[in-house]
């Protein structure tokens, strides 16, 4: 998905050299998104029906972290939008616990990437850290610098990791908030070393820097 939003790229500048694009653009993804989410299984057969898989995709997100980084939104739409994203917590915790107890299985639909709650959260969390970065900066410069160059290759090797994490071990364990919280950190510092490790060989570093 990262690599056809790359694809996309010269395409996608063309939107954001025009702010009133932009807007356009981003309206009719976040309609799609809630159309495709509230009346439609799922989202691909809405960008099939449509043929709108650029507006119906990840390069949503993509054009809209470019729009939320411009800083334009005022202390009121701010305020709004952070309470939005907590509503879309509210929503995606709820209802995905309400709807798996009266299925008896686990309901991971309100867990889908492409929904307007996860929508809501991650615009809300990005400005939220965009707005606090000078301060987590000064607290963190030291291990931002340390990671900030693995920052790709670790995205391109912890899937690896995931698996084998969930194959030898998440399967067979109980399932807590604590241990999740644990492999994360493990899969993350195992990701780490391996980009290190790669970065290290001739043909491959390339592929990881």
């Amino acid at each position: 998905m990262l690599m056809g939003v790359y694809l996309l790229v010269p395409i996608l500048r063309r939107v954001v050299g025009d702010i009133r694009l932009l807007i356009y653009t981003l309206t009719l993804w976040g309609v799609y998104v809630t159309i495709g989410f509230v009346l439609i299984r799922d989202i691909s057969q809405l960008s099939s029906l449509f043929r709108m898989n650029i507006v119906v995709g990840y390069a949503g997100y993509f054009l809209l972290g470019y729009f939320l980084s411009l800083d334009r939104l005022s202390k009121h739409q701010r305020s709004a939008l952070y309470v939005f994203g907590l509503l879309g917590a509210v929503i995606t915790v709820a209802g995905s616990i309400v709807i798996s107890l009266s299925l008896g299985v686990a309901y991971d639909r309100f867990l889908h990437e492409i929904s307007p709650q996860v929508l809501m959260m991650s615009a809300a969390l990005f400005v939220c850290v965009m707005r606090q970065s000078p301060n987590i900066k000064c607290r963190l410069i030291g291990f931002t610098d340390y990671v900030r160059k693995d920052l790709f290759g670790i995205y391109l090797v912890h899937i690896i990791w995931l698996e084998v994490f969930y194959r030898i071990f998440l399967s067979h364990i109980c399932n807590h908030g604590f241990s999740y919280v644990l492999f994360s950190l493990l899969i993350f510092l195992f990701s780490f070393y391996t980009t290190r490790i790669l970065r290290k060989v001739p043909f491959i570093a390339r592929f990881v820097e």
